[in-house]
Formats: C-alpha cells, sequence, structure tokens
C-alpha cells in the first residue's frame, strides 16, 4: 500500500517540480521580453543587472557565489598579479587576508547587486577602480591583467552553471551578463582592443571574443611562481579555518578539485587523486538530478541576501556585513551573530573588526583611504554620468 503511494505521488511531485521550475526561468524571460521585444540588442544594464541578481539571489546562488570567490582566487595563478599582492603585505598573514577579503567581497557584493545606478553600485566600482589607478599609473597593473580579472567575472559563472548546475544559462541571461561585465570594464577603463571583435559587436559577439582572449592568455600566462604558493596556501587555511583535520583535507580536496588542474600546478596545490574526481563528480551528478526532479524553485522571500538593505544606522552611510569569512569584519555584534561565530569557533564581533558597519569608499587597505580623495569624486562623477547616459 506504502509502495503504491510513493509510485503514485513522486511522479506528480517530479512533475510539479519540473513544471514550476521551468515556469520560474519562463517567468524572467517574459518579463524581459515583454519590455524590450525579441531582440537582445537592446538589452539596457539595469535590464541586466535585474537578470543577473535573479541568478545571483534565486536561480544559482550557491554556485554563482562560490564561482565568484573562486575567480578572485584563479586571478593568483598569474605571477604578475600576485608578486604585486605579495610585494605589498596586504594578504601575507591570516589577519590582513582576512580584512582583505571582507573588503572585496562588500565591494564586488554592492557593485554586483545593487542597482547599477544607485549611489552604492556607483560607490563600489568607484573604489575598486580608485584603488587600482596608482598601480596602473605605474604599470604596476596591465591592461592585459585587468581584462583577465574581469573576464573570470564574466566566464566563471557562466562555466560553473554549465559544470554543476541543473541547466544552462540561456542566450538572454548570457547577453544580461555580458552587457553587465562589459559595461563595468568600461567603468575601469580596460580597453578591448586586444579582443578579436568590434567595438559596436553585440554583446554576445564580445562575450566569445572575451572567452576566446581569456583562454589563451591563461595558456600563456598562468604558471607556477613562488608568489602564487604564498597566496594559495594563505587563502586555503583561511578557507578551511579551524576545522577538523579530517575536514580540512575534505575541503582541501575539493578546492582542488574545482581549481582544476592547470591552477593547482601554478600554486603548487596537489591535484586530488583520479578516486576524489571521480566521487566528486558523482555527486556533482547527484545534485544535478536533485535540483532539476525534486526541488522546487527558490521563493523571493527565501532569496539570498548579499547585502545589507538599510544602512547600519539613521543618516549613516555605513552598511553591515551579513556574514564573515575567517573574521567578522563590519558584522553587527548582536546575540545571534555571537552565537553564530561562538558555533563556528570565529572570533566575537566588535572591536577591533569595525562593528560600526562599513563605508563603501572608504574599504580597502587603511593607508588608502585618504589617498587622492579629489581624483575619487572626480571618478565617481565619471561613472554617474555614464551609467545615466547608458
Amino acid at each position: 500500500m506504502i509502495l503504491l503511494m510513493v509510485l503514485t505521488i513522486l511522479p506528480l511531485y517530479v512533475g510539479i517540480c519540473v513544471t514550476v521550475r521551468c515556469r520560474a526561468c519562463r517567468r524572467v524571460h517574459d518579463w524581459y521580453y515583454d519590455r524590450r521585444g525579441a531582440s537582445l540588442n537592446d538589452i539596457t544594464l539595469e535590464d541586466a543587472a535585474v537578470i543577473q541578481r535573479w541568478l545571483a539571489e534565486q536561480e544559482f546562488p550557491t554556485t554563482l557565489s562560490i564561482a565568484v570567490f573562486f575567480a578572485l582566487f584563479k586571478t593568483y595563478g598569474i605571477p604578475s598579479i600576485s608578486s604585486l599582492l605579495v610585494s605589498n603585505g596586504h594578504m601575507t598573514t591570516l589577519q590582513s587576508l582576512a580584512r582583505r577579503m571582507a573588503d572585496t567581497s562588500q565591494l564586488l557584493n554592492n557593485a554586483i547587486i545593487a542597482p547599477p545606478t544607485s549611489d552604492r553600485a556607483i560607490d563600489a566600482v568607484t573604489r575598486i577602480a580608485h584603488l587600482h589607478h596608482p598601480f596602473r599609473q605605474k604599470g604596476q597593473i596591465s591592461d592585459d591583467d585587468m581584462l583577465y580579472t574581469l573576464s573570470l567575472f564574466a566566464l566563471k559563472g557562466m562555466r560553473w552553471v554549465r559544470k554543476y548546475e541543473w541547466r544552462e544559462l540561456t542566450d538572454l541571461e548570457r547577453c544580461a551578463i555580458a552587457v553587465f561585465w562589459r559595461h563595468i570594464g568600461h567603468d575601469f577603463g580596460i580597453p578591448y582592443t586586444l579582443l578579436e571583435c568590434d567595438e559596436d559587436a553585440d554583446a554576445l559577439q564580445w562575450l566569445q571574443s572575451l572567452d576566446a582572449w581569456s583562454q589563451k592568455y591563461e595558456a600563456q600566462h598562468m604558471r607556477y611562481a613562488k608568489s602564487n604558493a604564498v597566496l594559495a596556501q594563505s587563502t586555503l587555511r583561511l578557507l578551511v579555518g579551524t576545522k577538523s583535520a579530517r575536514m580540512q583535507r575534505l575541503l582541501g580536496t575539493v578546492a582542488a578539485y574545482l581549481m582544476g588542474s592547470r591552477l593547482c600546478d601554478a600554486m603548487g596545490v596537489p591535484s586530488p587523486s583520479p578516486r576524489s574526481s571521480a566521487a566528486i563528480s558523482y555527486i556533482v551528478q547527484i545534485r544535478k538530478i536533485f535540483l532539476r526532479f525534486f526541488a522546487l524553485p527558490r521563493l523571493f522571500a527565501f532569496r539570498k541576501h548579499y547585502i545589507a538593505l538599510k544602512p547600519s544606522s539613521t543618516h549613516s552611510d555605513r552598511y553591515y556585513a551579513l556574514r564573515s569569512r575567517a573574521a567578522p569584519w563590519y558584522i553587527r555584534p548582536t546575540w545571534t551573530d555571537r552565537l553564530k561565530a561562538w558555533w563556528k569557533g570565529l572570533p566575537q564581533p566588535g572591536s577591533p573588526y569595525r562593528p560600526e558597519g562599513y563605508h563603501l569608499l572608504s574599504l580597502g587597505p587603511d593607508n588608502t583611504v585618504h589617498y587622492r580623495q579629489a581624483d575619487l569624486y572626480a571618478l565617481k562623477s565619471e561613472i554617474t554620468a555614464r551609467r545615466q547616459a547608458f
């Protein structure tokens, strides 16, 4: 009797899951086509941000959030990038690395999730550009390195969705991501002359050219260097934290699997054994099947939150971080957050971890907070005007 009920209810439940999942995807596409028509060439920055935000908050929150972390991590496999980071001394200790990761996380989250013409998004993009500006002026960061970093943020999520998720991205979704990151590149002043496409190429053509160039650049420049290994070791130690030795080995194996053989070689990280790779691949396939046939889509009310919706206090331009890694930077010291930190074995929120929240235009190393403020606000005005005119 029970078996008969299961055999009757299970196909019905699977049908509901598949139908509701596909309907959620169609709803977003219908929203765009009702506004702009069938052409993908009319997609605006605002449209692109809405679609990308839906992907990150509801459709693929786990995969895309981890992909952003590994996109940043992958840049450490380029010696010209890793050597500069190590020489600055901002990432050589776990404490300094935790602070840098917290700052970078808040800047990226606000740049990606906040509405593109809002002060929060513009401030985040402005601060990122301003932090890199003096190094670009001195020739310590090349346009190639900037373009490669941009390509990872634009492409890593797409590649991971194709590899690890229950469905691939549609042309509309890929176009939205391309429009968004292409515009970010313009904000950063990154030239696209190295790409094999015209300046007026559509977003998908630009994305294809970026992918081809990125793979070629990576094959030529990603190689082992001591600075790569230093950043890899400190970042992986931060990732596994204070967990047990067995859990650390497990997380290290999973991280190496996600890194891929080329990045492992460039960072001096042992590649996972064939048996471990096969086991992880098997788990990935099971997850794909489960999500496609047995999991309902995430509702808007239960979307993943990346940034605080309101300032930390009235008339304030500071915001609390919603989560932390290794150290509770910018976390509000409530009893629930203290309990979470205790449970995870992390330091308690509060001083010296800036419990008042973060100010977007002040994120980054302390010695850069007051650096060339006139240039900072001139850059903000330029980015604001460009975004409002787009």
